[in-house]
């Protein structure tokens, strides 16, 4: 599903539900958008002390011992392994370890794109599209207005459907856009928000960045900084 449709909030909830976590014997979470590799599964799983012991030996030899490790580490047990946030097919090529596992393991992939998984994959897809009608206008009102009764505020209602429409249903566009709204119940603020030329730059019209960017553009300039410094990392 798109960007901001709430892939992984939703395997954040079963990932984390009290029967997936006493069904599986292991649990492992990667944001795979950067590298997804043997090196990064095994420090997950491994831990620092066995990916330090290898740190001398050449890259080919360091794989192949840590592929051995995982496979034994991972032998008649039942793993859950998220993969968040996928942009490439390469997955599909570095997990022979994991194919050790117990019957009954999983592997959950949350993607934008359907090119990014193999065909056996794609049958067992959930394809997100965001809120729709009512229970999204519910969603964004709750964003919005808070504990505040939207009934007190008509004029902020009529604006606050204007600005709901350019959200198309995405979950986390409502919530920094609410969010960005409730700071101020004013009628020239919700206006500006309504009528900024940051809805412009939508590459497509499920385009979460310009949500993003009036987050971005309304934060205090000192929490701005933030962001500079840790693209850095």
């Amino acid at each position: 599903g798109m960007g901001g449709g709430g892939k992984t909030t939703l395997a954040q909830y079963a990932y984390g539900d009290k029967r997936v976590e006493k069904y599986f014997h292991s649990r492992v979470w990667i944001c795979a958008s950067d590298d997804i590799n043997v090196m990064r599964i095994a420090g997950v799983i491994l831990g620092p002390p066995v990916t330090n012991r290898v740190d001398e030996i050449s890259q080919l030899e360091k794989l192949d011992f840590l592929e051995g490790i995982l496979k034994e580490e991972l032998k008649g047990k039942r793993f859950l392994l998220v993969l968040d946030d996928v942009e490439s097919i390469e997955w599909t090529t570095r997990f022979a370890a994991i194919k050790s596992g117990q019957k009954g393991s999983k592997i959950v992939i949350t993607a934008r794109r359907e090119e990014v998984v193999d065909e056996e994959v794609r049958r067992n897809k959930i394809f997100l599209e965001g809120l729709k009608g009512d229970d999204f206008c519910l969603f964004f009102r709750k964003c919005a207005f808070g504990d505040e009764d939207p009934d007190k505020h008509l004029e902020l209602q009529r604006i606050g459907k204007e600005v709901a429409e350019k959200l198309k249903g995405l979950p986390l566009a409502a919530k920094v856009v609410g969010g960005l709204l409730q700071a101020n119940l004013d009628g020239g603020h919700w206006r500006n928000i309504l009528r900024s030329e940051l809805w412009e730059l939508a590459e497509d019209p499920y385009d979460i960045m310009p949500s993003s960017r009036l987050g971005y553009q309304h934060l205090p300039s000192h929490l701005q900084w933030c962001f500079p410094y840790c693209a850095f990392f």
